[in-house]
């Protein structure tokens, strides 16, 4: 059996996977999956550094795989708080830049690293150009 993945095509072009983190996060993963599939405005998390995000809609999220040290191809959770309840979905991009978020978020899949030379291109683009759309699908394999 293979592992679920993210399909995430972006409207300017590119197309990545990311391997969900099933063991790690099984009902993150379920709870995000049950939103399949979904076109998002993708936004620049600036202050993060090399991070993309969309918001998910989702709330009262249960915390579970969390992780404070991000790395390039992460895409994690946020547990969202009292004034921002809706959880984002961030997508860390690049080596190049410090990653600069050390907030506790839940680990929701790995963008592979074939990927990460066109997923950096893309965080890029989306930080000179947001908002850009993004269509996230589920998939078996690429």
């Amino acid at each position: 059996m293979m592992a679920k993945k993210l399909k995430l095509t972006f409207e300017r072009g590119g197309v990545v996977y990311a391997v969900l983190n099933e063991k790690d996060a099984p009902n993150m993963v379920a709870q995000f999956c049950a939103t399949l599939p979904r076109t998002d405005d993708m936004l620049h998390g600036r202050y993060a550094g090399p991070a993309m995000f969309i918001n998910t809609g989702l709330e009262n999220v249960t915390p579970e795989n969390l992780v404070g040290r991000k790395w390039v191809g992460m895409i994690t959770v946020t547990l969202g708080n009292r004034n921002h309840p809706q959880h984002a979905m961030h997508m860390f991009y690049s080596y190049r830049r410090e990653i600069k978020s050390s907030n506790d978020e839940i680990y929701l899949a790995q963008v592979e690293d074939k990927y990460f030379p066109l997923f950096e291109e893309i965080g890029d683009r989306v930080w000179g150009h947001c908002p850009e759309k993004v269509t996230i699908e589920l998939v078996e394999e690429d």
